[in-house]
């Protein structure tokens, strides 16, 4: 997926509809009943994960205690020399709970995190933002049982519905509607494949648009799949555009397709390049005013950049870029603004659309809260 892509381009603008909310409704651990897991945890920072370090008779009295579930940063973990860790805390089930059913729904990270209760592993089912597990026949009623839990990577993966860990009656939960389709945008010649996703229902909300070099199938894409919708459930929309040649006309015709989408508020725009499309995406920001705020990954340096003035402009980039020298380029051009400006460091050699492998969390906070300041 990532080999493939060139370069991203991510535009915001915002979604009109009928201003009433429509929800999902998902089969998932009810809030209203439930325990609460978040608190504190014992851990233990691990070179690989062992069965052993989930089961009821390993004495972890001498593990720490952390607040989870949180970031490895936030608990004083080094991300960068930790390959996994493993959680584990005891909580009390009620006797009354006896013959429901009962579910838990702790999965520091959606797709790799190992869960056991009372020593028995268990897999979680339904959408990454409401992930559970039946955990009725594991239970020991009126007593305490273990939970323990594995996370590699940033020790959580932030969604945007997804709630704390919980254990209790197994209910009803309400999630954003998230349409995902397949549009055409006219050029004048050939027309750019686009995929739009957004949530449904919403009236006037900021929406995401990604636009990927060769194509825009983001099925292909789960990471950054999963980043589009999480920013729809946060009331955004998501265009995923496959620029041909990164072209003024094709840009034109993007800034054109949000504006007659009817639905789009296309006086809130901000725009997202990636490697070699960060120019001709600051080009087109400095001749369309309506660009609010502009987001440049793994750049090289953009002697344009000094014509932004005001707009903010977020610089996104590893400590060691294989390709160019985006460190440097970025702290050179961000001293050269006289508007709002800042400089995201990623731990590693990661670059453009490569930067979720291993800093989903990390880069989409730092986007959120860009897009939060200064679209909304």
């Amino acid at each position: 997926m990532r080999a493939t892509l060139a370069c991203m381009v991510l535009v915001a603008a915002a979604w009109i509809s009928s201003g009433v909310s429509a929800d999902e409704v998902m089969t998932a651990v009810a809030r209203d009943g439930a325990v609460d897991l978040s608190g504190e945890w014992r851990y233990k920072v691990v070179p690989q994960v062992e069965e052993s370090l989930f089961l009821p008779s390993t004495d972890d009295g001498a593990w720490p205690v952390t607040l989870a579930p949180a970031r490895w940063a936030a608990q004083g973990i080094d991300r960068d020399t930790t390959a996994a860790v493993v959680y584990r805390r005891t909580f009390d089930v009620p006797p009354e709970w006896q013959g429901k059913a009962i579910g838990i729904s702790a999965w520091f990270q959606p797709d790799g995190s190992l869960v056991y209760v009372n020593g028995e592993e268990v897999d979680p089912e339904g959408p990454v933002n409401a992930l559970y597990a039946d955990v009725s026949s594991l239970l020991q009623y009126g007593r305490k049982n273990l939970i323990a839990v594995s996370a590699a990577g940033d020790g959580i993966r932030e969604l945007a519905e997804a709630g704390p860990p919980l254990v209790g009656p197994i209910g009803e939960k309400l999630l954003t509607k998230v349409v995902r389709t397949d549009v055409s945008i006219p050029t004048g010649g050939q027309p750019l494949r686009a995929n739009l996703i957004f949530p449904e229902g919403r009236g006037r909300l900021p929406v995401v648009v990604f636009a990927a070099t060769g194509h825009a199938d983001y099925s292909l894409k789960d990471d950054w799949l999963a980043l589009n919708d999480d920013l729809a459930r946060l009331g955004y929309v998501s265009l995923a555009v496959a620029f041909a040649k990164f072209t003024p006309t094709e840009y034109e015709a993007v800034f054109r397709y949000v504006g007659g989408l009817g639905m789009a508020d296309a006086r809130r725009i901000a725009m997202v390049g990636a490697m070699k499309a960060t120019r001709p995406t600051l080009l087109s920001a400095l001749g369309n005013g309506d660009v609010r705020a502009i987001v440049l990954v793994s750049s090289a340096r953009i002697a344009e950049v000094s014509q932004v003035g005001e707009r903010p402009v977020l610089f996104v980039c590893s400590e060691k870029e294989s390709s160019v020298p985006a460190l440097s380029a970025a702290k050179e051009m961000s001293d050269s603004l006289t508007g709002p400006r800042d400089i995201l460091v990623l731990p590693g050699r990661v670059s453009g659309v490569t930067i979720l492998d291993a800093n989903w969390n990390r880069f989409r906070a730092a986007l959120r809260d860009w897009l939060a300041k200064y679209l909304e």
